[in-house]
């Protein structure tokens, strides 16, 4: 997405304030890319919808995303500011062409931001919660009324994980960050001076503090999910329709602005490595996905239907249950003093019992989670599911 946000710059205009310089080369470019931002994003908002499942996602991956593309958006919005307000004194079409800039990288802004939302609404519900069992105090009677005991008659608890919470504390940072931006830009729009006096002090530190976060985040934007990915070793929601169109398509957003006058190495360097990242992402998926047809598991670690009974998917975790094994379903937490380990308020009789029929039963089946239904909505856009 980074390369996509940041080529658009090229579309921003040199001219004076209202002087439209109509070129068709440049109005073909700038529909071919916000078509082709809608086409490239769209195979991922649809597997995740489809799969009912965001999990295989890096929370920090979408932040410096999200992050990286309000910085972008905001920075060629108060770029091309003067040239909006002239969208009242020319036509639609003229309008159009001359605030591209912000066409292009607010469609891919939105258009990632959309990949964010879709992981919050379908964050998988096996790493959100885990249930836990609180004991009461050793000696005291049934009927004790203290807050321990009580807990312990009331069954297994509910709280959430550490990976939902971190989830939902980075996206309330992407959202402070761009209302935050937001308000800084309209602040500094509101008092910007006649246009034909130059840029102000305060706008132009704005703009390039806006474009060099853009550009930084943009550069370290796809290591978390390449380690993510490394170490689930499972493709998850990660969709490589898109991966394969905007992996090729870095070579083309290189290749316009290398070509523009005045631009140099810096100019397209972020988008050579944001590509190449991406493209290693597209490579380590495509080697996992050949790995779970070797063992008999979808994208989420699951054991396929039509798998034989003694394919290696029985010496596989699915990822649903893999979760529950190195954070046990049932973790105690300190309910009082005096618990049978000593004070310590830690006790997990059934994630005990768990392991222990784990150890005598390797090669016990584990039946999958169930998916959502999507109905017949799911066979016809099963092409995305790839």
């Amino acid at each position: 997405m980074s390369y996509l946000v940041s080529a658009a710059s090229a579309l921003v205009k040199s001219s004076s304030a209202c002087v439209i310089e109509h070129d068709t080369a440049a109005l073909v470019v700038q529909t071919g890319l916000l078509f082709g931002i809608l086409i490239s994003y769209l195979p991922q908002h649809l597997r995740i919808i489809m799969e009912g499942s965001s999990e295989g996602f890096s929370p920090l991956f979408l932040l410096l995303g999200t992050v990286s593309g309000s910085s972008g958006f905001l920075n060629l919005l108060t770029l091309q500011w003067e040239s909006i307000k002239c969208c009242k004194d020319v036509s639609a079409l003229s309008c159009y062409e001359t605030i591209g800039g912000v066409e292009v990288v607010g469609l891919a802004w939105l258009s990632f931001t959309m990949i964010l939302v879709l992981f919050m609404i379908y964050f998988p519900p096996h790493l959100k919660y885990n249930e836990y069992l609180a004991t009461a105090h050793p000696g005291h009677p049934k009927n004790c009324e203290c807050e321990p005991c009580e807990a312990a008659r009331a069954g297994p608890q509910i709280s959430t994980t550490a990976e939902w919470k971190l989830a939902v504390a980075l996206a309330w940072v992407s959202f402070i960050h761009f209302s935050f931006g937001l308000y800084i830009t309209v602040m500094l729009l509101r008092s910007s001076k006649d246009p034909s006096e130059g840029t102000p002090d305060l706008t132009y530190l704005w703009t390039t503090l806006l474009g060099l976060t853009s550009s930084s985040l943009a550069l370290i934007q796809y290591m978390p999910q390449l380690i993510h990915t490394y170490r689930t070793k499972l493709v998850g929601a990660l969709s490589l329709p898109m991966m394969a169109m905007q992996s090729p398509g870095a070579v083309l957003m290189v290749w316009t602005i290398a070509t523009k006058p005045g631009t140099n190495w810096t100019s397209w360097l972020t988008y050579v490595v944001a590509g190449v990242m991406q493209g290693l992402l597209l490579v380590m998926c495509l080697f996992w996905k050949a790995r779970q047809k070797r063992l008999g598991i979808d994208d989420f670690g699951n054991p396929l239907p039509d798998s034989p009974s003694d394919s290696h998917f029985q010496h596989h975790a699915p990822s649903h249950q893999r979760s529950n094994v190195e954070e046990p379903l049932y973790t105690s937490e300190t309910v009082g003093a005096g618990t049978e380990q000593g004070g310590e308020g830690q006790h997990d009789i059934v994630s005990d019992a768990a392991r222990d029929a784990m150890e005598t039963t390797p090669l016990l089946p584990q039946a999958p989670a169930p998916k959502q239904d999507s109905g017949s909505g799911k066979r016809f856009f099963g092409l995305f599911k790839w």
